[in-house]
């Protein structure tokens, strides 16, 4: 897909969040503010294509909106990072 603003109107969007790896099991670990919105800090450990690691994750508080996503995965000389904000 194209981002550039000239193109022609897509019929379908690109949603980046879209590519974000599902988190099953995530362990609260406090609150913060990001982005000035109140959120739940969140860390969880991950495995996708052989790959292993661990990441961290922000939900809006009260109403559950990803605010923040950071993944690191590694193995076999590979590594993958996922990092997503909402702004």
């Amino acid at each position: 897909m194209d981002w550039n603003e000239t193109a022609p109107p897509m019929t379908t969007r690109l949603e980046p969040a879209d590519s974000i790896l599902p988190v099953v099991t995530a362990t609260e670990v406090g609150t913060e503010t990001i982005e000035g919105m109140p959120a739940r800090h969140f860390t969880f450990e991950s495995a996708a294509m052989g790959l292993t690691g661990s990441g961290e994750l922000w939900l809006a508080d009260p109403n559950g909106m990803l605010l923040q996503y950071n993944l690191d995965l590694a193995g076999d000389g590979v590594t993958q990072t996922y990092r997503y904000s909402l702004t």
